[in-house]
């Protein structure tokens, strides 16, 4: 049993169309158009009625096999592609007093482990464990400077994953890595030209022994390193 729509056949007619999408319903009629019935999991009563835009008659309802989309076939105005929007933004506030952030946010990473890690400019990594969107994410988090760790610079502005258990992150002042295995973070130096790599913005791992690096110097670096041994070297 779902619920109970004799109000809405006497107001609206025959019936043509059912169709179940995620945990609503909704419903055609043959001549005066498509209602919603919305699941409410958190009310006695578990499903409202919701009218849409669509008010002729309606023919057929499919669900795309692709995409989050029902299309609809009316009678006289064609065919209508009704879709709801499933997302929402939340926000975690990092100007809070338990964070203390007020710097600009310059990178985001949410690894296999669930942990959240925020790059800031000037104010180091905000690292939170157990993120998720549906709750509340002051669970447990800790912050990484350059006062407190071997991070090499409190500017981050990028975390790229590595395939042998290691998260890249690079800085004002040249590249750290965090090692999953050891649980620790590492300083990575890389030197060209005789200068050490400063300003990096973005790094991909090629393969387990390369790293593309640019900066906002205009360079782009290949970085080819031995990754056999527990500290890797350039």
């Amino acid at each position: 049993y779902i619920t109970d729509v004799e109000t809405e056949i006497q107001k609206r007619g025959e019936i043509s169309s059912v169709i179940k999408k995620q945990n609503d319903y909704y419903i055609g009629f043959k001549s005066s158009g498509l209602i919603r019935l919305k699941y409410q999991p958190d009310q006695k009563i578990k499903y409202i009625t919701q009218s849409t835009d669509i008010a002729c008659g309606i023919f057929c309802l499919v669900k795309d096999k692709f995409q989050d989309i029902i299309w609809v076939g009316t009678d006289g105005q064609g065919v209508y592609m009704y879709f709801t929007d499933a997302f929402s933004i939340q926000n975690t506030l990092l100007n809070t007093p338990a964070y203390q952030i007020n710097n600009p946010v310059r990178a985001l990473f949410l690894d296999n482990e669930q942990t959240l890690w925020i790059g800031t400019k000037g104010g180091g990594i905000v690292r939170i464990n157990n993120y998720s969107s549906d709750k509340e994410p002051l669970t447990s988090f800790n912050r990484i400077s350059a006062a407190n760790s071997t991070l090499t610079d409190n500017a981050v502005y990028c975390f790229a994953p590595g395939a042998t258990g290691k998260l890249w992150i690079g800085t004002e002042n040249g590249i750290n890595y965090y090692s999953y295995q050891s649980k620790q973070l590492k300083e990575f130096p890389v030197v060209a030209d005789n200068k050490k790599v400063k300003y990096v913005h973005s790094i991909n791992e090629l393969n387990d022994t390369t790293l593309w690096v640019s900066t906002d110097g205009g360079d782009i670096l290949k970085v080819i390193f031995d990754a056999s041994t527990a500290t890797p070297t350039v």
